[in-house]
């Protein structure tokens, strides 16, 4: 009886870890596309993370290795990563129950209160450096889903600044952006970004620079901008100056991690659709680099982008493209980068 029992315990062993096994060549096989040829340079440790959503509900979080290729199930308690790209769009606050979230370089807490009100916090580890309650009023933001309220969308670098974007919950179009200084409490706008309506827009935090786009709204919503036109700010001085103009729509401007290069998606009749790699000055890779899809990130030469609701890398340098997901029913969201 107890041989019996042996090989029972056995057998449930071995089906068990060739389960596990197979679930994982699912993943690596059914789910991934990955190509060989990719050659971004990284850490084994740094890696991408998503999730995909099956249409019955359930949901499977994922990390893909940049250094090795592979993938795996992600642990989900671990809560330390970047999130998507730090821009006008971000929700750059953690509450009480996520300390760790998002991983910058200040940890920030807020709420959005009474009259559209921003309270926020923000911690140097377990110090507090700053708490602030801040009323758009203050601004000539009315509280209502047209005008919108302010949020922090990215902090800089030498941690003297948070910067405060403007979100609204309806399809209008609004520009502006704050500074709130860390030592003093005080909140200044850059004026720069609303008197030229900088709708859309991305902070590099280490060269305290922006890139936004400016466009002229459509005669109906739903419909896309017509003329657009880029700026860059310089977010020590406010000062900027306008780019060249475009007759279509420029859409999800981001930098680089250089400050010089940048890149944005166009639409229209005049341009090719798809996102655009341009290089501003000395660097690695020429500019005017086409990428078919929308992109989600962009760290070093890696760029995380999105086609036809599946996740893809492109290495700058080597113009090598990977395809991370291959979903035909399910939901693919990105999540961000883990160090």
């Amino acid at each position: 009886m107890k041989k019996y029992l042996l090989i029972a315990v056995l057998a449930f062993i071995f089906g068990a870890a060739a389960g596990i096994w197979c679930y994982r060549t699912m993943i690596g096989s059914s789910r991934l596309a990955v190509d060989d040829t990719h050659t971004t340079v990284a850490s084994n440790e740094s890696a991408i993370r998503f999730v995909v959503r099956q249409n019955d509900g359930t949901a499977t979080m994922l990390e893909y290795f940049l250094g090795t290729g592979n993938a795996e199930v992600a642990d989900e308690t671990e809560l330390v990563f970047g999130p998507a790209r730090f821009n006008q769009s971000s929700f750059l606050c953690s509450n009480a129950e996520e300390p760790k979230l998002p991983n910058v370089s200040l940890r920030i807490l807020c709420d959005i209160g009474r009259n559209n009100t921003l309270m926020l916090a923000a911690y140097d580890g377990d110090q507090k450096l700053v708490s602030a309650k801040i009323d758009p009023r203050d601004f000539g933001i009315a509280p209502s889903a047209a005008e919108g309220y302010l949020i922090p969308v990215a902090v800089a670098d030498d941690k003297s600044t948070i910067y405060l974007g403007r979100r609204v919950e309806t399809e209008s179009w609004v520009a502006g952006l704050w500074k709130l200084d860390v030592a003093t409490g005080n909140v200044s706008e850059i004026t720069y970004v609303r008197e030229n309506n900088i709708y859309q827009y991305d902070i590099n935090p280490q060269a305290k620079k922006l890139f936004g786009i400016s466009f002229v709204p459509p005669e109906s919503l739903g419909e896309p901008p017509t003329r657009s036109e880029q700026y860059w700010v310089d977010l020590s001085t406010g000062e900027g100056y306008g780019g060249e103009s475009f007759i279509g729509a420029w859409e999800n401007p981001m930098l680089g991690d250089d400050g010089l290069a940048y890149a944005f998606y166009s639409t229209g009749d005049h341009a090719e659709e798809g996102t655009t790699v341009f290089q501003a000055g000395e660097g690695t890779y020429s500019g005017g680099t086409h990428i078919d899809g929308v992109m989600k990130d962009w760290f070093g030469d890696t760029i995380v982008f999105d086609r036809d609701g599946n996740l893809f890398l492109f290495d700058l340098k080597t113009k090598k493209e990977t395809q991370l997901t291959n979903e035909m029913d399910a939901t693919v969201e990105y999540v961000g980068r883990v160090e």
